[in-house]
């Protein structure tokens, strides 16, 4: 089952994580010592608070949906008292317990990663890595009137800039065989901050595990922003060329900085 919790927009990450570490400490409430209908009882107030407390995160149905169990319809449909209850309580106590703490230990990595380097945060879309002069080359503080750059590339950038070596337009391929071993040198361990610059880091995030994946980039890199909004990064502007891209952008409460035509490459490769 996923371990991601995605959040509410106003469900503020450190309240989530609180009402997580609650509902796994309650859960110790529920033990053996006690008879068939008690057992039942707490399991029963413990699972409903739960669901209730999920609600209150989140609107994802699939997270919402994922304790609805045979074995948890089962122990709230038992009317008389069964051999061995306890076996059955456990399990799935233990099962609900341990997604709980998967989500936990999420949201505090996530968290993590948002603190994880000082300075403006700034998300480039694909076509400025593309068509626009090396990051390491930009007039970060020029641009965006900081000494503290952190540039972040969402996965999604990379992998499109992946999928550029392939394709049929001579230039852009040759960009992106260029590009991308470039950008191998420059990210530290893991895609964690690594200086690129004088006061200018990159990194990329990186999920664990398995992710939700638009069909179109546009929409990851701009839920990227989001994300990194809502778990506490401050002063945060995506830096695209498309005026589309900008609208949008601005239309979610995300500053924007579209580059200008000054800053293309010298021999710019074709757009795509």
């Amino acid at each position: 089952m996923a371990a991601r919790l995605p959040l509410k927009p106003d469900v503020e990450p450190g309240r989530a994580a609180e009402v997580l570490r609650q509902l796994i400490g309650e859960a110790q409430s529920i033990g053996p010592s006690v008879g068939f209908e008690e057992l039942q009882h707490r399991f029963l107030i413990w699972a409903e608070t739960t669901e209730s407390q999920l609600h209150y995160l989140t609107h994802d149905m699939a997270t919402l949906t994922m304790f609805d169990t045979a074995r948890g319809r089962m122990l709230n449909d038992l009317s008389s008292a069964v051999a061995r209850p306890w076996p059955l309580v456990n399990a799935e106590v233990t099962l609900r317990v341990s997604i709980l703490e998967r989500m936990l230990e999420d949201l505090e990595a996530r968290t993590a990663r948002a603190k994880g380097a000082e300075g403006v945060a700034i998300v480039p879309d694909t076509n400025i890595l593309l068509h626009y002069k090396p990051l390491d080359k930009l007039p970060w503080q020029q641009l965006v009137g900081s000494q503290r750059v952190r540039v972040v590339l969402p996965l999604r950038v990379v992998e499109e800039i992946d999928q550029k070596k392939y394709a049929t337009r001579g230039s852009l391929e040759r960009q992106a065989r260029r590009l991308l071993p470039q950008l191998k040198s420059w990210l530290g361990p893991a895609g964690k901050p690594a200086e690129i610059a004088a006061g200018v880091t990159l990194e990329v995030m990186v999920d664990p595990g398995p992710r939700q994946r638009p069909i179109y980039a546009d929409e990851e890199i701009l839920a990227s922003c989001r994300e990194m909004s809502q778990f506490g990064v401050t002063d945060l502007r995506l830096l695209t060329a498309d005026i589309a891209m900008s609208i949008r952008a601005q239309a979610e409460g995300i500053a924007a900085i579209e580059l200008s035509p000054e800053y293309l490459r010298s021999e710019p490769s074709e757009r795509r």
